[in-house]
């Protein structure tokens, strides 16, 4: 009897999942609800309430530190204690030099009740009826978070989330107290704090398809590579599998080998894989494999463009070295000078950026601390002007044939890295940093 509910539940599942086949768990990148690209340095602001009772301060303070936990398990922010922010401000310096983002939310609404009925209870060995008082505890929150960008005061999308819970107990003093229930609707709604907040790595499962044609010898050739895939050797499965789409032109082996290419993390290829199927046969089922793998690689382009690395400076920074070294001739030797006054420590960080990055590259850089080179500094510094002639004479001086000048212009959103390449030899432009937004800080 057992077996033929067994065969029946297959059966079913052959009009859901086209088959009780094979399994693979694949591993998709997926990018999180809240648009936190460019955000890793983080400091996190206490909760607010516009309630001030003892309770609504406690639970403020509980959303804060379990916010705290979760993002730091994240494995993904680079936290900074918020104190050091408010000692910054007090002195009113900018947090952006900083932190890239402020975590911040309140309590919206919270409450409370208590209340108790009466019902009737039947004991199972007298079969006695009494009634009994039961007494209830119940809460209800909501509250909202969101990202405050440092550098230009945006905010990301604001979730809000609301829970309830509650306890019942035959007497008063053995129920939870509003605190301890309130802590535990706050640990199930930021459970999934890190998925909304940074890139995160999904399991999904795929079902192999099975061959249905009658071909004897396909069809055993096909239960035999279930072996290979059984033990993870994926590479052999996915051979296997394309020598028997090229043999007998079956879809199932195509698309198998498609998510063998998925488990092998070689999005690429199973996409220009299943295309050829599709243009070959306009099978459905390919059109859909398609779309799914265009979509996952994707995610995983704007997880590797947009959150891979780090912060917004970072990506100026690495955009910034990758043009600077197209234009540098070879055996160049670099003097990077910064050439902001207002933004000297933004500026100056930058500089310092840059350099790291153009030495990774083995580009001679020549000593920032060299005497010449101080002295345009200190020109630069007095009078906020250095002609071209001065770089040129003073350059030669030091023996740099090349300068890069780094300078941060605008305010807020507006705010961009201006780059300029001048050749010290020929006295000419190598290149001059635009106003796109690759620039911008």
């Amino acid at each position: 009897m057992f077996f033929k509910k067994n065969l029946a539940f297959c059966a079913l599942s052959v009009l859901i999942l086209a088959g009780c086949g094979t399994s693979v768990t694949i591993q998709v990148q997926r990018t999180p609800v809240m648009n936190t690209a460019g955000i890793k340095r983080i400091a996190i602001v206490p909760f607010e309430t516009s309630n001030n009772t003892s309770l609504n301060k406690e639970i403020a303070q509980y959303i804060t530190s379990t916010a705290v936990t979760n993002l730091r398990n994240a494995n993904y922010f680079v936290l900074v204690d918020y104190s050091q922010i408010q000692r910054l401000q007090e002195r009113g310096e900018k947090i952006e030099d900083h932190v890239d983002g402020l975590f911040t939310g309140q309590i919206i609404s919270l409450r409370t009740a208590d209340s108790n009925y009466t019902e009737e209870r039947t004991d199972s060995k007298t079969k006695e009826k009494t009634q009994v008082t039961v007494y209830v505890r119940e809460v209800e929150l909501s509250f909202n978070y969101r990202f405050i960008r440092t550098r230009d005061g945006n905010i990301t999308n604001i979730i809000t989330k609301q829970g309830k819970t509650s306890d019942s107990k035959d007497a008063r003093q053995d129920l939870l107290s509003n605190s301890q229930l309130l802590q535990s609707v706050v640990s199930k709604e930021l459970a999934y704090l890190a998925r909304e907040t940074a890139p995160y790595i999904a399991n999904e499962s795929r079902t192999l398809m099975e061959e249905n044609s009658k071909d004897k010898e396909l069809k055993a050739q096909m239960k035999d590579v279930l072996a290979d895939v059984n033990s993870r050797n994926y590479t052999s499965a996915l051979n296997r599998y394309l020598l028997i789409y090229g043999q007998y032109g079956s879809f199932a082996a195509a698309y198998n080998a498609s998510v063998m290419y998925e488990a092998l993390k070689d999005i690429p290829s199973a996409i220009t894989l299943m295309q050829n199927v599709y243009n070959n046969t306009g099978n459905p089922k390919a059109y859909d494999a398609l779309s799914r793998l265009s979509k996952n690689l994707q995610e995983q382009q704007r997880v590797a463009a947009e959150y891979s690395t780090g912060s917004q400076r970072d990506k100026v920074i690495a955009y910034a070295v990758d043009e600077i070294f197209k234009v540098l001739p070879k055996g160049a030797k670099i003097w990077i000078f910064n050439n902001t006054k207002e933004e000297k420590t933004l500026s100056s960080s930058m500089a310092d950026g840059i350099t790291s990055g153009l030495l990774k590259k083995g580009v001679i850089i020549v000593d920032r601390e060299n005497s010449r080179l101080l002295e345009a500094e200190h020109m630069f510094q007095a009078s906020g002007i250095v002609s071209d002639n001065d770089f040129v004479s003073i350059g030669k001086a030091a023996g740099a044939d090349t300068l890069v000048t780094v300078a941060v212009t605008g305010t807020s959103s507006l705010r961009r890295l201006q780059i300029r390449v001048l050749d010290i030899e020929k006295r000419t432009n190598r290149y001059q940093s635009d106003a796109s937004d690759n620039w911008k800080l």
